[in-house]
């Protein structure tokens, strides 16, 4: 198997079906299984219903909402593909997904392949970053706020080149399997947010490398539930708090106080 395509999935079955649809598109040529891991809690009549709807799907329903990690987990111990493809539901694949998937296999020390994430208008999005010290962290806030903007890219980032970076964000993100294997698979002690940061440091920190590909082009607007009342004047929310923990778990588990270079160019 080339690759495994695995989809978290949480009441939203109606992203289901045109997401599936992109990824054949974008995916001939190689073989492919795609994999759904549902936190919704469906009844097993529902479940029953869910299968013969999409019967070339892989469908695991959790016994719980365990968060991001927890599914995305569970989907990775099922995957049998040499590259595996996390993505949101509502992510679409733009491009073809072959050149991503030679890229991976030409370089060796490569693990971790993001893409170029644009809006529905074809706006860049800030899919590829820098590890943030809590000063960069305050210094991104305070940015967002002044500016009023949802998506802040990275100053000295060139969103045209395809190059090494610290993380890339996990509404889609090509992982080889064997690399996986060495580094283990996401920290579930994230519930939401963060795990994806997480993963790539640990990459970074068993010797291998994360990039980023301009021609490897996906669709994704993400409701940043999290940082949204900065822009609302509103308070903060569950979403955000939920945020803020995981992000001083990140913190404290990688004693990341203050900018740290990792190997990356950004």
């Amino acid at each position: 198997m080339d690759l495994s395509f695995i989809i978290i999935e949480y009441h939203c079955l109606e992203e289901i079906g045109p997401c599936l649809a992109q990824l054949q598109k974008n995916s001939m040529g190689t073989t492919c299984e795609y994999i759904i891991t549902s936190n919704s809690g469906y009844s097993l009549i529902i479940q029953n219903r869910i299968r013969k709807d999409f019967p070339n799907v892989q469908w695991i329903f959790n016994e719980k909402n365990g968060g991001f990690a927890y599914a995305m987990n569970r989907g990775i111990a099922k995957a049998t593909g040499e590259v595996i493809v996390l993505l949101a539901p509502d992510a679409r694949v733009l491009s073809d997904l072959g050149p991503a998937q030679r890229f991976l296999h030409e370089n060796s020390k490569v693990a971790v392949l993001g893409p170029k994430v644009v809006d529905r208008q074809g706006n860049v999005q800030d899919s590829a970053r820098c590890f943030l010290s809590p000063y960069g962290l305050v210094q991104r806030s305070f940015l967002r706020l002044i500016k009023h903007r949802k998506t802040i890219l990275e100053r000295k980032f060139d969103y045209n080149q395809v190059q090494p970076v610290d993380w890339v964000i996990g509404a889609f993100m090509m992982v080889k399997k064997s690399a996986l294997e060495k580094v283990g698979m996401l920290d579930e002690e994230y519930f939401l947010y963060v795990e994806d940061m997480d993963w790539c440091k640990r990459f970074w920190d068993n010797g291998f490398q994360v990039y980023y590909s301009p021609d490897l082009v996906v669709e994704y607007e993400g409701s940043r539930q999290s940082t949204i009342f900065l822009l609302a004047k509103k308070n903060p929310d569950r979403y955000t708090f939920l945020h803020l923990r995981s992000y001083l778990r990140f913190v404290c588990k990688h004693r990341y106080f203050y900018r740290k270079s990792s190997g990356a160019v950004t």
